[in-house]
């Protein structure tokens, strides 16, 4: 599966390519365009039990870890100077954030490269969050290097500057960032380095067994200086994600063959060359005096397929299927929904992804699924037939129909459109009347084929995409808190309806993330 993002002028959703079953994505975020460091980060750190702290020193900087216990380490007040840099050896649920690590000597006779290393990773267990870091100095050789196998071992990179690592093709391979082993989820969110050989060496399948659950790369720079080669590299296939994100080559590096790899590999497809327009995502505000800018509140969950279906509320024809995913119709005269129990996150934004499949069409087939946010009730069950398990049914809510059937009753359009429905806080309604933007999409929905959706809502505006990720097929402004929402919040599910013409219609997969 190839995960890339794509940027919508100055909104940052993240899209997804994928083929079903979607491989595990426990967290993706709606990205807002970044204008300065003062700006909340993606990741808060972990809910750490009981920590021990630790102080670094230039003699104690080798931290041998429990890995069965929570850390906060606090860097010293001057920069870290010592052979070998910081190392994190253990430690379940990690915090360290702010300090400098700084070399302006030459390596010494007889010493590895390592001895000019900035920060080791190793072996923990839980989270280990890094932020507010700077590593620096005219002789640093290599950036952060990372082994963390421990299936659930998780690294969070935030506000971090590596300036500059030095190395060469026929020398040190000089990386800013760059892991053999793990970790299970790697998030870095605004990073800047320089390097004169290669930014990001992403290996984490070379030394561990377990495939990680997803790479999430947001606001970051990377600029090559003379004889730097890659910029971004990903040495095997797994789920990685990049979000406004830069390469400045070296002139003689040619883009962006020279400096993304796998050469032409839709994976680093949204990575754009050059310096951000606002400079450096990260530059003076990193290091001793760091003081972190705080975090984006998110609430998510995420199907990659529906083998468990633990936190949804079934009514009427929907069920659990053996091949594990989510029916919501399979015979005549049907009406379904499926909603998540918890109201989730709406007003502030939220992006919403789903895999879908219609087939086994009878007398046609008919009628379509909807998508709705509502704020009446998680066990609401419409009727089916043309009003697609939500019209006439639901209160407070909007609809997005994906409408296989020419229902002229409701003036539909055609028998494959995409329509949003609403009334507000009143009985939403099938009829086109009621509907705020429809269109034709490019594709059948209902050619039994795996159709992708996202489903993206930022500053008042309403996008839907289906396969495509680049071009929305319906952009409308429409303001949620219309529906009478719950302190922002709705509940979110899928509605189906079929009547004597029927279909099966399923959903594969199912992400959701919003802002609290």
């Amino acid at each position: 599966m190839i995960w890339i993002t794509r940027s919508l002028g100055s909104k940052r959703g993240m899209k997804m390519l994928g083929i079903c079953p979607m491989l595990a994505m426990l967290l993706w975020v709606l990205g807002l365009t970044v204008e300065s460091q003062a700006q909340t980060l993606s990741w808060a750190p972990p809910e750490l039990v009981n920590p021990i702290t630790v102080n670094v020193t230039s003699s104690y900087r080798s931290l041998n870890l429990d890995t069965n216990q929570d850390y906060i380490i606090q860097m010293p007040t001057t920069p870290l100077t010592a052979n070998g840099g910081l190392n994190i050896i253990g430690g379940h649920n990690v915090v360290l954030i702010g300090g400098e690590i700084r070399f302006d000597t030459p390596l010494p006779d007889g010493f590895h490269p390592t001895a000019r290393r900035g920060l080791f990773v190793k072996q923990s267990t839980g989270t280990v969050h890094i932020e507010g870091l700077l590593i620096t100095g005219d002789y640093l050789l290599e950036g952060i290097n990372i082994d963390m196998r421990d299936p659930n071992a998780v690294l969070q990179l935030q506000n971090i500057r590596i300036d500059t690592v030095t190395g060469s093709y026929d020398g040190n391979h000089a990386d800013c960032v760059q892991t053999w082993g793990g970790p299970s989820e790697l998030r870095i969110d605004r990073m800047t380095g320089r390097t004169t050989y290669q930014g990001f060496f992403l290996h984490p399948e070379q030394f561990a067994d377990t495939t990680p659950i997803l790479f999430d790369m947001r606001n970051i720079n990377i600029i090559g200086l003379p004889g730097a080669a890659y910029l971004y590299w990903q040495a095997t296939d797994y789920p990685l994600v990049t979000q406004n994100c830069w390469a400045s080559p070296d002139a003689d590096s040619p883009w962006p063959t020279g400096v993304l790899w796998p050469k032409n590999d839709p994976v680093w497809g949204d990575v754009q060359q050059g310096v951000p327009p606002t400079g450096d995502f990260v530059t003076t505000n990193v290091g001793i005096n760091y003081v972190s800018p705080g975090y984006q509140g998110t609430s998510a969950f995420a199907y990659d397929d529906f083998n468990s279906i633990t936190g949804l509320n079934l009514q009427g024809s929907s069920m659990q299927s053996i091949d594990d995913t989510l029916v919501l119709t399979w015979g005549d005269r049907q009406g379904a929904s499926a909603w998540q129990n918890e109201k989730q996150p709406v007003a502030n934004g939220f992006e919403t992804m789903f895999e879908f499949c219609i087939t086994d069409q009878h007398n046609g087939g008919a009628d379509g699924f909807a998508l709705v946010i509502q704020n009446d009730s998680n066990t609401v069950l419409g009727a089916g037939s043309y009003r697609l398990g939500y019209g006439h049914d639901i209160y407070n809510s909007l609809a997005i129909e994906f409408d296989t059937w020419l229902d002229t009753s409701v003036s539909d359009p055609n028998d494959n459109h995409v329509s949003i429905h609403t009334r507000g806080a009143l009985l939403n309604s099938p009829d086109e009347s009621c509907s705020i933007a429809s269109a034709t999409p490019s594709v059948n929905l209902s050619d039994g084929q795996v159709h992708l959706v996202d489903v993206l809502y930022e500053d008042g505006t309403l996008y839907v995409f289906i396969d495509d990720m680049n071009t929305p097929v319906i952009e409308v402004d429409y303001d949620l808190e219309n529906l009478g929402l719950d302190a922002g919040k709705a509940w979110i599910g899928f509605t189906a309806g079929t009547g004597w013409r029927y279909q099966t219609q399923e959903i594969l997969s199912w992400y959701f993330m919003g802002y609290e």
